[in-house]
């Protein structure tokens, strides 16, 4: 897999990440405002294949019910460890090329 490929992959997943965070964070300033619908981030895989860049894509979509505040926090707290992930594959993607650069020298 190209580092290209690699990067691109980590850096959708961080949009993502930082997607389902603010849409997590909108549902619960609006917890009590009357006839409020909480608004969810759905995710797909995408690509990777000849051409097609890899990663993730989302797109926000309404809710039903009410908003539930504990299923916010896990959804915060998941986004997160997301988050975290993809920035250390981005860190480890950066050395990597780092080291074969300093190899090539």
């Amino acid at each position: 897999m190209p580092i290209n490929s690699i990067l691109s992959t980590a850096v959708s997943g961080l949009n993502a990440s930082a997607q389902r965070v603010s849409v997590s964070a909108f549902n619960v300033v609006n917890a009590n405002t009357p006839d409020f619908s909480p608004l969810r981030v759905q995710s797909t895989s995408q690509g990777g294949r000849q051409g097609t860049p890899a990663g993730v894509e989302t797109k926000v979509v309404q809710g039903t019910g009410s908003v539930d505040l504990a299923t916010e926090a896990v959804n915060q707290i998941q986004a997160s460890a997301s988050y975290t992930a993809n920035a250390s594959l981005i860190q480890t993607a950066d050395e990597l090329v780092g080291t074969l650069l300093d190899l090539r020298a």
